[in-house]
């Protein structure tokens, strides 16, 4: 137990205040293949995988694993696990242009974030401002609208979420 708890710290500490991530990245694929049941390894991992970039399929392939096991019940697999895992999802879709796959997941994200109470959270309001993007993309300025005063709502003046959507909001007010 407490050379897998050293492990965890030593994979924290090395990709927030080392700046290694390749070999957090080792350590977080290494937990997660020994502890494939463990969803912080699991999230740890896919988290890890998000942030390398250009990893799409292995990305797309752990996220849908973790929402597969917290709508089959698995013990463990929870909301903040899917939070994660649908925001790689929706960021990943977005970028393949599969806006209707992106908008299914950052809805998903909202969902997970308002069943933790995590709406101060990045993922939360950044996937607000996604839905707002594409609903503005569709024509639908009022729901549009509707994300991005949301994410006013659940900020602060000096988040960048805040700042984005006042943005959106005088583009959005001028365009009327």
């Amino acid at each position: 137990y407490t050379r897998t708890e050293a492990m965890v710290w030593l994979m924290r500490i090395l990709n927030t205040y080392e700046n290694k991530p390749a070999r957090a990245f080792q350590l977080a694929e290494y937990l997660h293949q020994t502890y494939p049941d463990n969803p912080y390894f699991h999230r740890y991992y896919a988290r890890m995988l998000y942030g390398r970039g250009g990893f799409l399929t292995p990305v797309e392939r752990q996220g849908k694993e973790v929402i597969h096991r917290i709508d089959s019940g698995m013990g463990g697999d929870e909301a903040t696990s899917g939070r994660y895992a649908a925001f790689f999802l929706g960021q990943m879709y977005e970028r393949r242009q599969q806006i209707d796959e992106a908008k299914k997941y950052y809805e998903m994200v909202v969902k997970y974030a308002v069943e933790i109470d995590a709406t101060d959270s990045g993922y939360y309001l950044f996937s607000l401002i996604a839905l707002g993007e594409i609903s503005q993309k569709q024509g639908d300025k009022e729901t549009a609208k509707r994300y991005f005063t949301e994410v006013k709502k659940k900020s602060n003046r000096k988040n960048e979420a805040w700042k984005d959507a006042k943005k959106r909001l005088k583009a959005l007010e001028k365009g009327d």
